[in-house]
């Protein structure tokens, strides 16, 4: 999973270093875990959570880092 999203096909649809990168990443995880269990199930901040994490392996730094963009 988190090669798919990091450098994979998942990777090119969340276009990482693109303003809203993280957004859209939150965005895509969340609506693959509606589909794939009940609405809501997994908690918001577990998805941030993966979400920072994929965004420090894609890119090499924590969303929001430096110059206050993702």
């Amino acid at each position: 999973m988190c090669v798919y999203w990091a450098y994979g096909p998942g990777a090119d649809l969340i276009g990482w270093n693109k303003p809203g990168d993280f957004d859209r990443r939150v965005i895509a995880i969340r609506q693959e875990a509606d589909k794939h269990g009940r609405p809501n199930a997994v908690p918001q901040y577990m998805i941030c959570g993966l979400c920072t994490a994929l965004h420090k392996e894609a890119t090499g730094r924590y969303p929001y880092q430096d110059d206050g963009t993702n």
